[in-house]
């Protein structure tokens, strides 16, 4: 019996151990991509499972070479892994391990939409009458105004847009009778259409241009006060010149195109269509050349301390300050640019001066002075030429034409210092050892340093400055007589931006031959002293844009 119930324990016991034994599953396979985004972009990738691929479009612009991208999966792992960020210049393959240990890989392609830029951003017509259209994007309407009497079938507009194509196309005469549609095309075949409609005005009565062509010269017009200021050449027989003008009434007196005696003011009358009339008061000035260049005599000094890297420079002259906001604007008639937050006078550095700009004053200046110009873009030395063929304006946006411009280097017109001349110019050439090579010029704190005599005497910085640009040369000069050279604005050269300079000895260096950005120096209002007024501190710009910190100075040949 016992023999029976110890059996019967023994097979009861071992059922129940069996029936409370763990079956073990297999590992999971599952290593699938269920989803790939880019938060920040708003943008989410197609998942095809079947080629195991991944196409993700992110907007037109994107940055594509750091994009952090967040991935859900079924694996236990992905690499690289999510929320890493990761160059998707090309294709980028991420591979997921599933709990068993097999992988599955996917390729990621990231494709920048194409751009959908579509905007119509200036409509203006130049002949035979010159206006200006308003643009409401809003409604993508835009309004332009011409004179009374004008011939409205047959006017020719000029357009800018930031589209591909416009249609009806820019330069072509267009009959504007009845409101005309013009529509933009995007470089994604996307298009935009705008409404122009054209009107005459019956009470306009305003000169709006009044220029000289021999010589040279544009009108400066105030239209609060009704005056026009022109300035001529040096030796310009001013009792016969012919204007050529353009209005918005039906007539002027004396007419454009008739030979006038401007020895003193002028009145030009201008007749509505309603009859109603406006006087302008003329006054031409002679140009009296600019004072205060300051002879640099030629040499050689270490640009960057660096044994045997040695910089010879040949002589020239520089303006002893920074080109004022006054005289930008009586030399090249054209708006001041400058930022009203950061100035207060007129004898403060022109600021919001692109490297564009600069070029445009050079060469008027020449003109003025009867000294041949430096600067020719395609083919012409004319400002008024390179502006009339951007559309009236001074380039907004990179510019190839203006960024080819060449340099006649042995004519005696004015330019921009090539940046070996301005710090050769800035640490104070070679007065203190003259007629040998200064090798420790570039090493200064600012220009006029002589390593005990303070900054604030010299320059105007963020210690002292309270915000704003001041006056040229209130404070000392440096040993050659220059002043601002640190501080106030920095200051546009000649030569393209390059991290480095070249290694070795050279001489009358001029920069590379192309880049994207142009190439300041000596500081500003705004920032610190150190190290940003220092003679070898470097910095540099878009030449199509303009700085609240930056401005310039001209040199020319001895």
């Amino acid at each position: 019996m016992k023999r029976v119930i110890s059996g019967f324990l023994i097979v009861t016991i071992g059922i129940i151990m069996f029936g409370c034994s763990k079956i073990d599953s297999p590992p999971n396979n599952a290593k699938a991509i269920t989803e790939f985004k880019f938060i920040s972009q708003d943008a989410t990738g197609i998942i095809t499972e079947t080629t195991h691929t991944i196409a993700i479009t992110v907007p037109y612009g994107t940055d594509v070479t750091s994009l952090i991208p967040t991935i859900t999966h079924t694996g236990t792992s992905i690499s690289p892994a999510s929320g890493e960020t990761q160059n998707f210049t090309n294709p980028v393959t991420y591979t997921v391990t599933a709990a068993d240990g097999s992988t599955q890989t996917y390729q990621v392609t990231v494709t920048p939409a194409i751009n959908p830029a579509k905007a119509i951003t200036a409509f203006n017509f130049i002949s035979p009458v010159t206006a200006t259209g308003v643009i409401t994007e809003a409604d993508h309407t835009i309004t332009i105004t011409v004179p009374y009497g004008t011939d409205v079938k047959s006017l020719t507009p000029t357009i800018i847009h930031t589209g591909v194509s416009v249609s009806p196309a820019s330069g072509v005469a267009h009959d504007f009778t009845n409101p005309a549609t013009y529509t933009v095309t995007a470089a994604n075949s996307s298009t935009q259409a705008y409404t122009v409609t054209v009107t005459q005005s019956i009470t306009a009565k305003a000169i709006t241009a009044f220029n000289f062509t021999n010589p040279s010269a544009t009108g400066i017009i105030t239209e609060l006060s009704h005056t026009i200021a022109v300035t001529v050449p040096a030796g310009t027989d001013v009792k016969t010149l012919t204007p050529t003008i353009t209005h918005t009434g039906v007539s002027v007196n004396p007419a454009s195109g008739v030979a006038h005696d401007f020895t003193d003011p002028a009145t030009y009358t201008v007749t509505a269509g309603d009859s109603s009339t406006q006087d302008y008061i003329v006054t031409v000035t002679i140009w009296t050349p600019i004072s205060g260049m300051i002879p640099v005599p030629s040499g050689i000094f270490s640009r960057d301390g660096v044994s045997g890297n040695d910089s010879t420079v040949s002589a020239f002259q520089m303006s002893d300050k920074e080109i004022t906001r006054s005289l930008f604007t009586t030399v090249t008639a054209l708006p001041d640019p400058s930022d009203t937050r950061y100035t207060n006078d007129t004898n403060d550095p022109v600021q919001m001066v692109k490297w564009y700009h600069a070029l445009v004053f050079c060469n008027k200046l020449s003109a003025l002075e009867g000294r041949t110009p430096v600067y020719s873009i395609k083919g012409s030395t004319d400002p008024t030429v390179w502006i009339a063929a951007n559309g009236g304006v001074v380039p907004t946006a990179t510019n190839a034409d203006w960024d080819a411009v060449t340099a006649n280097w042995l004519a005696d017109g004015y330019r921009l210092p090539t940046e070996m001349e301005w710090m050769w110019a800035a640490m104070g050439a070679d007065t203190v050892n003259p007629g040998n090579p200064n090798t420790t010029g570039y090493a200064k704190t600012f220009a006029g340093s002589t390593g005990s005599n303070a900054i604030g005497n010299y320059a105007w910085t963020s210690e002292n400055s309270s915000g704003t640009t001041h006056p040229t040369g209130t404070k000392l000069p440096n040993e050659l007589g220059l002043y601002d050279m640190s501080g106030n604005v920095f200051e546009w050269c000649w030569d393209w931006w390059t991290n480095t300079y070249p290694s070795g000895v050279l001489t009358d260096y001029r920069g590379a031959v192309s880049g994207t950005t142009r190439v300041a120096h000596g500081g500003t209002f705004l920032f610190g002293a150190s190290p940003f007024a220092s003679i070898a501190y470097r910095n540099f710009g878009g030449p199509s844009v303009g700085y609240s910190i930056a401005g310039f100075r001209v040199v020319r040949q001895p």
